[in-house]
């Protein structure tokens, strides 16, 4: 009743009661029943974009580890390029040639883990060319 009398209201819902008791003050008893998750969630933050100088050279990629949160937008610079390269992180579909000054942005997957990135020509991988994209 108390809803309905302070909000004006002619038909009691579990919104107004929401509206209610926040009004109130009396979050903690919407904590205590779970009624926060009918709350609609504010946006999230978009998360800053993660901006990386990488050196690419015979055979290392630099840094050897890039750190990003899931979902993170990601642009690596090509700095200080050495030879002909690819950058490719398989799990994203991701394959390009690497140029002096060039750059590739992509998004970081959702799921946390740790992703290879490597040089895909002839035998660069093998000789060391490759590093982690740790998703955390």
């Amino acid at each position: 009743m108390l809803v309905l009398i302070d909000l004006a209201e002619g038909h009691y819902s579990q919104d107004l009661a929401i509206e209610f008791l926040e009004k109130e003050g009396m979050e903690d008893i919407l904590e205590e029943a779970g009624m926060y998750s009918e709350i609609p969630a504010e946006e999230p933050t978009a998360l800053e974009e993660k901006v990386v100088s990488m050196e690419v050279g015979n055979y290392f990629f630099a840094p050897e580890t890039i750190a990003v949160a899931p979902g993170q937008m990601v642009n690596l610079n090509f700095v200080d390029v050495e030879g002909g390269h690819t950058f490719v992180i398989d799990e994203l579909g991701l394959e390009v040639s690497v140029t002096d000054r060039g750059s590739v942005t992509f998004i970081a997957p959702e799921t946390p883990g740790e992703y290879a990135y490597y040089c895909n020509v002839g035998s660069h991988r093998s000789m060391g060319m490759e590093g982690v994209l740790k998703v955390e």
